[in-house]
């Protein structure tokens, strides 16, 4: 696990609309619904990630918290504003998930 596979998937999930569509799915199942803090990581680390990690980008919750943060120190990407308190304390997974599930979306926009 790295977070050059967080990299990786960033870069990919521009031009890869069909990884891209796997994800929006499983997505879907979700929502409209106000998922806590607990079910968004369960949400990452039983959905995501292993379809990621099948896919060839193998990396933790924790790795991608610190590459959202590299991102957010170099203001290369937007913070959820409703979030700043999260962040401070060293970062947070529900906020890396909230991040990484509307980056899907935002990418689909391109």
């Amino acid at each position: 696990m790295s977070i050059e596979n967080v990299k990786r998937f960033y870069e990919t999930i521009v031009i890869d609309s069909d990884l891209r569509n796997k994800m929006i799915e499983i997505n879907r199942k979700y929502e409209g619904r106000s998922l806590t803090d607990k079910e968004l990581e369960i949400l990452m680390v039983e959905e995501f990630l292993p379809l990621l990690k099948q896919e060839g980008f193998d990396f933790s919750m924790d790795e991608l918290s610190e590459y959202q943060e590299q991102l957010y120190e170099n203001e290369l990407m937007p913070l959820e504003t409703d979030s700043l308190d999260s962040v401070s304390g060293g970062g947070s997974h529900s906020l890396a998930a909230i991040n990484f599930i509307n980056s899907l979306y935002v990418v689909g926009e391109s």
